[in-house]
């Protein structure tokens, strides 16, 4: 976000001058530039000056705030207590020397005006303020908010221009606003009231899919801000064989698809030898058995 500066004539032979300066309530952003005259001439700030803020706010509190040197002008950044009380504040520029110099500008106004809606329309305007710091920090481009009798209704604008509502009802004044679960680009917000009730939202970073794909079994996810997320292992299943197709064709079953088949079948014998009850004799097998019986073959 870039400051917005005001740019002010300050008269350095005068007890009064007729500038106003108009501030808005807690606002942080803005620069006040001082050109500085002497009898309407152009005053000339020497090597080593230092230049003091002094005010007194609405309620009576003294500020004395540190400005910066900017060549030939002065430049003041309001703090939060500048702007944290509505109403005219009464302010003068200071200048000290290298030596212990002072001199002193024109006193002059500051308006701090009074926003149109303060926080605390929404039952609890610390809690309310938080709120929308954390959706801020989650990265979304913008957070709107309307309220409508005793609801709050948050718009939340994501990088890639979509939105997403929230909405906080029942009058019931907020206690605490705190991030509570985060998964990949999403975080999780608790809203927690005084009544001891919950509610929940997520807030999305903007980060989409871009594409997918599978290697090695692995699947690997693509993103729209460039990174990429190995999602695992696909899982593989296996079908029930009796839904194969073509399960009783023939050789649809070789030997190496049957566990153990192909070695108990090398440790079978090659040949058929010759032992008890079994002659070879050119060519011929002779079986003879117990009961007297002789087979050849």
């Amino acid at each position: 976000m870039n400051d917005a500066y005001d740019f002010l004539t300050l008269e350095l032979c005068a007890s009064l001058s007729p500038a106003l300066l108009r501030l808005h309530k807690d606002d942080s952003a803005r620069r006040i530039v001082f050109r500085l005259r002497e009898d309407g001439r152009d005053y000339r700030l020497a090597p080593g000056t230092t230049a003091v803020l002094r005010a007194k706010k609405p309620d009576g509190t003294v500020l004395f705030n540190a400005c910066q040197i900017d060549g030939q002008t002065v430049i003041y950044r309001p703090t939060t207590q500048t702007t944290a009380v509505p109403g005219t504040l009464e302010c003068e520029l200071t200048l000290y020397g290298g030596e212990g110099e002072q001199l002193t500008s024109a006193r002059f106004r500051a308006v701090v005006e009074d926003t149109l809606c303060s926080d605390s329309e929404v039952e609890s305007e610390d809690e309310f303020s938080a709120l929308a710091a954390a959706i801020a920090a989650a990265g979304n481009l913008e957070l709107g908010a309307e309220r409508e009798g005793k609801t709050v209704t948050l718009t939340l604008t994501r990088r890639d221009g979509s939105e997403e509502t929230v909405a906080l009802s029942d009058g019931r004044g907020i206690v605490s606003v705190s991030k509570t679960g985060s998964a990949g680009d999403s975080d999780t917000y608790t809203v927690t009231y005084d009544d001891g009730g919950t509610d929940t939202f997520v807030i999305r970073n903007g980060r989409s899919v871009t594409g997918t794909q599978i290697e090695d079994g692995h699947l690997t996810v693509s993103y729209s801000d460039g990174s990429e997320t190995d999602a695992g292992l696909l899982p593989v299943s296996y079908p029930d064989h009796g839904d194969l197709n073509g399960r009783n064709a023939p050789d649809a079953h070789p030997i190496s698809a049957v566990t153990g088949l192909s070695a108990a079948l090398a440790a079978k014998q090659d040949c058929l030898t010759a032992g008890t009850g079994i002659t070879i004799s050119d060519g011929v097998i002779s079986c003879s058995f117990p009961d007297g019986d002789t087979e050849e073959y």
